[in-house]
This record gives C-alpha cells, sequence and structure tokens, in this order.
C-alpha cells in the first residue's frame, strides 16, 4: 500500500512546484479522467479525490504551458532505437543540456525542459528523429 500513497505523495509535491498532474492507467498510460490531460490541475483536494478513487493509478504530468515545461521521450520498444537518433543529433548540434531526467519501463528516456516564454511547442511524434517524440501543450 505505500506505493500507491508514495504516487499520492508525488503527485502533491508536483502540484505544490506548479505542476498540473492527474490520475493515468498503469498498463496502458492512458488518463483516468473523462476529459484526459485537459482535467490534469494543482489543486489539492481534486488530486487527493482523484487518489481517493484511483488508488493504484500512475501519476501523469501535464506537459506544456499548464506545467511550463516540455519532455523530449526516447522511445526504445521493437525496432525503434531513439537513442542512436539522439546520438546523432548530438552529434551535429552538441549535447543536450544537463535537466532532470527519468527512465521510462521500456527503458527509454524522459528529459525535462523549461518551457520557454514567446513560443509554442505541440506534441510532436518522430518529427525530430526516430523514435524522439515531444511532448508539449496537449500532451
Amino acid at each position: 500500500m505505500e506505493k500507491f500513497s508514495n504516487t499520492l505523495s508525488m503527485a502533491l509535491d508536483c502540484a505544490e512546484h506548479g505542476i498540473a498532474v492527474l490520475p493515468c492507467n498503469p498498463k496502458t498510460k492512458a488518463p483516468l479522467t473523462a476529459h484526459g490531460c485537459h482535467e490534469a490541475t494543482t489543486d489539492v483536494a481534486q488530486i487527493k479525490e482523484w487518489w481517493a478513487t484511483f488508488p493504484h493509478a500512475m501519476l501523469g504530468i501535464a506537459t506544456g504551458q499548464i506545467s511550463g515545461l516540455f519532455v523530449l521521450d526516447v522511445d526504445t520498444h521493437g525496432d525503434t532505437n531513439g537513442y542512436a537518433s539522439l546520438s546523432a543529433l548530438e552529434a551535429e548540434h552538441g549535447e543536450l543540456p544537463d535537466t532532470y531526467q527519468v527512465e521510462t519501463a521500456s527503458g527509454g528516456r524522459h528529459f525535462y525542459f523549461r518551457y520557454p516564454e514567446n513560443h509554442i511547442i505541440k506534441n510532436t511524434t518522430s518529427r525530430v528523429g526516430k523514435g524522439l517524440d515531444i511532448r508539449g501543450d496537449g500532451g
């Protein structure tokens, strides 16, 4: 049971830092809310209610302007190796700056960056490179 209270604690910590969250299905990663990421919030009461309703939920973080961040998602599944694409881009443009990152369940990685002012960053899949997705507004 501690794992689930830790997830709630992480959700509340994110909210305290202005990062909007929502509960997601731990198997499919799909939002458990009726309107998906559009319902992501920093409202403590709502977050506690969600985790009371969905105690096994995975923590979902809404990217984009709402949370002030975007994510570079490096995928590794099947014959997709986003790390190869990332290495090629870094060889051409230089290494990514130091930033918060987490390993995904499939062995990929999420690199978190501050959302830039005066720019709109939308979700893209493989436009940056094979196996590289951007999670921005609406993600």
